[in-house]
């Protein structure tokens, strides 16, 4: 196994882009343990990055696009600071995004009993559904500008289905629909996209 992995971060860190792949591991291994770890000063205690109020659904969903996006851009050599890049990266952040924030609404009781300040805690379920809406909107948008017709019904269809998951979101959802319907939204995508 560590020979495996050894033999993996090798062929990752010479395929190319070796300063861009240590920049962006670097940085999420970073915002990894700031989100975790008490280090931020605040109100004479120290807080993790997670419990910056409102900031919680915004870092994983930037975490997760860099991992979707630019870490796969890298390893194909492909540049990631090109417009075709940014949008892509955009249009990541959109859709996870709106996942995340179903996961905020599962976690609104829990949260609001640690005082951790979140989307659905401060202005209600029903207002974080609509901005989970206006966030795969916003994504549908984008990927109308996608000049390959099978990939753009692919992504719209996704963003449609989990339009629909958004809208199905309840705290009092059992873990079968976070864990699997919800999270299996970001593995649908990808066989939408891959099908079609």
């Amino acid at each position: 196994m560590a020979v495996a992995g050894a033999a993996a971060l090798y062929c990752f860190f010479t395929a190319g882009f070796y300063r861009y792949n240590i920049l962006l591991l670097g940085h999420l291994a970073l915002l990894s343990v700031l989100y975790s770890l008490p280090v931020l000063p605040r109100r004479g205690e120290l807080w993790p990055l997670r419990h910056v109020p409102l900031l919680k659904i915004f870092l994983i969903a930037y975490v997760w696009t860099c991992v979707t996006v630019w870490l796969p851009l890298l390893a194909y050599n492909q540049d990631i600071f090109s417009t075709e890049a940014w949008l892509f990266f955009l249009r990541r952040f959109l859709f996870i995004l709106a996942i995340t924030i179903i996961f905020d609404i599962r976690d609104v009781d829990r949260d609001r009993a640690t005082g951790t300040v979140t989307l659905p805690g401060t202005i209600g379920i029903k207002k974080a559904k609509y901005i989970a809406w206006i966030s795969l909107a916003f994504f549908a948008l984008l990927v109308s500008l996608i000049p390959l017709q099978n990939y753009r019904a692919a992504l719209l269809l996704s963003a449609g289905i989990t339009a629909y998951v958004v809208w199905q979101t309840h705290s009092t959802n059992n873990e079968y629909f976070f864990s699997v319907i919800a999270d299996g939204m970001m593995v649908l995508q990808f066989l939408l996209v891959w099908l079609l």
